[in-house]
């Protein structure tokens, strides 16, 4: 949605730059950590969005568009067959998710051409001119998903992390993590070894299995 921009922390006021689009199915330690580096503020908090998009690219019936992207040189080419099966013997699959906000109202215009789009802020119009989801409906389509996740035959397991949050965040990332020990309360200062500790428990599941 459209917001007034402040040059400290945000660059648009509408739709994020091509610049800022996530990086699916990458090994590129370098480009990871510039985009993460890099990363600026964008309105709103709508986690149901991101662990959505963490599900999906886990999901084994998106092989036929990795295996697109590979040959026209979008992703390496290791990636081709990936995702793997849900139940391939041979693979586990992790989602870790972070947020620093509690999940909000989430605004849409209901014309996605209206010419007042790119330059008058959705609040400040009529409430015809928007779609909304209300923070509670939000809550519940995030947690769908975390169960989703979590549930047969995708096992996938999630950890969580609330970065210099609030216990009203901690409380909607401790539910969707796989259990309590799957859960961080990070902040600042020890966010580096909070990843660590994750990337250890990760390894040490792939050696004993």
């Amino acid at each position: 949605m459209y917001r007034n921009q402040d040059p400290k922390t945000t660059d648009w006021g509408w739709c994020p730059s091509d610049e800022k689009a996530i990086i699916y199915a990458s090994n590129d330690a370098a480009k990871l950590n510039h985009l993460v580096n890099t990363m600026r503020l964008h309105g709103g908090t709508g986690t149901q969005h991101a662990i959505k998009w963490a599900v999906s690219l886990l999901n084994p019936s998106t092989q036929g568009t990795f295996a697109a992207m590979a040959g026209d040189g979008m992703i390496p080419s290791e990636f081709a067959a990936r995702p793997a099966a849900w139940d391939d013997t041979e693979t586990a699959k992790y989602i870790v998710l972070m947020t620093d906000g509690q999940i909000n109202p989430q605004y849409r215009p209901k014309d996605p051409m209206d010419p007042k789009n790119p330059t008058v802020a959705l609040l400040s119009r009529q409430n015809d001119a928007r779609q909304t989801v209300s923070s509670s409906v939000a809550f519940s389509q995030f947690l769908a998903q975390c169960n989703l996740a979590k549930a047969s035959p995708r096992n996938i397991t999630v950890y969580t992390i609330a970065f210099d949050s609030p216990l009203s965040v901690q409380n909607e990332m401790i539910q969707c993590a796989s259990s309590p020990s799957h859960f961080f309360n990070a902040r600042t200062d020890d966010i580096t070894s909070v990843f660590a500790s994750i990337a250890r428990q990760i390894n040490q599941l792939k050696l004993v299995n």
